[in-house]
């Protein structure tokens, strides 16, 4: 089955009724974890800013409100789900990814702020930051844990270079300041605070992609119409065509043929987040000039970064609930497919776009977006790996026997996802053989 882009722009006329309001329900309990409910305005001040992206210029309107209801949650699972009128979305996981966004964008910028320009996209791949995986550990640690929990993971994070306790010592303070200052409208941002300065940029924006693309799909299907016209750059290029085509024909993956709503929201997503990357940068270009705007607009680059990362733990991971109940770390088993997900477990479901899939579409978007430093803005480290082990659970689960290897070297993932990946990967789906230190890394591959 062949879907094309002009089938889906023609189909998608067919809807004849809209909303123009909708309600997003954050699913709440009153034994949620202080750490929760502390990141609400967070939440709230994230999706006021998705208003602008389009939704305001539209006149689409949306409220935000709790929901303690059983439904609220059964809806939601844990990420969000939208149908006519009405959004779901696990409060407990906006807050853990925000914070988990937080706390990294806090630790890049400590890595960078007393950088040289030349020298400063190292700040991604500083030994010592704090990455979203971390900082879900250290969200895990405030919820559920003790003092002592949390000193153990810093104390392991210290132990990776020599510069780490200072970079994390840095972000703890950082974090409080940002979660402070975005949830205080009015607030006024310390000019002084450099180190603040740079991290609320960085947090921001990246949340700004993060609520664009998983709120954005959802609101798509609760308005039943997409307010973004014009197409994103990977429906020109094709990429969106190509990797649902690549879905549907069962030809790399199993064949799952997508429902033509969930690509219709999924296309209105990615060209949210387009307009949302827009409007930042002309934001940017309106209110500073010279090294002041270069520096602006460089921090995208590390937004777009921290933003793939924080879509694929909630893609991959699945958040709203204690995160020890799940894996963060697990061992490089291509064939253990457990790892990832399970038929039982609901993360591969008929009609719906495979969530590597996802994460590819929107990894893509944001690296085609990406004008200087396309060498970092692609799926790297421990979401490259939880990428491979989804596509590689997708490629199999109609066959579990099947030999997984020469499938890949059969398929068109190398040619398909060259641009989003570092050459490790590459290189293991050619040859089959991985590297927990080098294999996932996107510091090497330079295109």
């Amino acid at each position: 089955m062949r879907i094309t882009i002009l089938l889906l722009a023609v189909l998608s006329t067919l809807c004849t009724t809209y909303s123009n309001a909708t309600t997003i329900q954050l699913c709440s309990e009153d034994s949620e974890r202080p750490v929760a409910s502390a990141w609400t305005k967070n939440i709230a001040a994230a999706l006021s800013r998705l208003a602008y992206s389009g939704y305001v210029q539209k006149d689409k309107i949306y409220s935000v409100q709790l929901d303690k209801s059983k439904t609220c949650f059964d809806k939601a699972g844990t990420s969000c789900y939208g149908e006519e009128g009405t959004v779901y979305c696990n409060r407990a996981a906006l807050a853990q990814i925000l914070y988990a966004t937080a706390w990294t964008a806090s630790s890049v910028a400590n890595s960078i702020v007393d950088q040289p320009e030349e020298t400063r996209s190292r700040g991604l791949f500083s030994k010592g930051r704090v990455d979203i995986l971390s900082g879900l550990e250290l969200y895990e640690a405030d919820a559920y844990g003790s003092q002592e929990d949390m000193t153990r993971i810093i104390e392991r994070l210290a132990t990776i270079d020599d510069g780490a306790m200072t970079n994390i010592s840095y972000s703890a303070i950082t974090v409080l300041s940002l979660q402070q200052y975005d949830a205080d409208q009015h607030a006024i941002l310390d000019t002084e605070n450099i180190r603040l300065g740079l991290a609320y940029q960085i947090y921001e924006a990246a949340s700004n992609y993060l609520m664009a693309f998983i709120v954005g799909h959802e609101l798509a299907h609760s308005f039943k119409e997409c307010i973004f016209d014009d197409p994103s750059v990977i429906e020109e290029n094709l990429f969106f065509n190509d990797l649902a085509n690549t879905q549907a024909s069962g030809g790399a993956l199993c064949p799952n043929i997508p429902l033509l709503d969930e690509l219709l929201a999924e296309q209105c997503a990615l060209r949210g987040v387009q307009s949302t990357d827009q409007g930042m940068t002309e934001y940017k270009e309106s209110i500073s000039q010279g090294e002041e705007l270069k520096l602006s607009l460089a921090l995208l680059s590390f937004s777009r970064r921290i933003a793939i990362d924080s879509v694929s733990a909630l893609l991959t991971i699945g958040l709203g609930q204690k995160p020890s109940d799940k894996i963060y770390r697990p061992p490089t088993k291509y064939r253990g497919l457990d790892v990832v997900a399970n038929r039982e477990n609901g993360e591969f479901k008929e009609g719906y776009l495979y969530k590597p899939i996802r994460l590819a579409l929107f990894s893509s978007l944001l690296h085609t977006l990406e004008p200087t430093n396309k060498q970092i803005v692609r799926i790297c480290d421990h979401s490259s790996q939880r990428f491979v082990l989804g596509l590689t659970y997708a490629l199999a689960i109609c066959n579990t026997e099947r030999n997984i290897s020469p499938e890949i070297r059969k398929s068109k993932f190398p040619d398909l996802f060259s641009s989003i990946v570092g050459s490790g990967v590459i290189d293991g789906w050619l040859t089959d053989k991985w590297d927990d230190h080098t294999s996932f890394k996107c510091e090497n591959n330079s295109k």
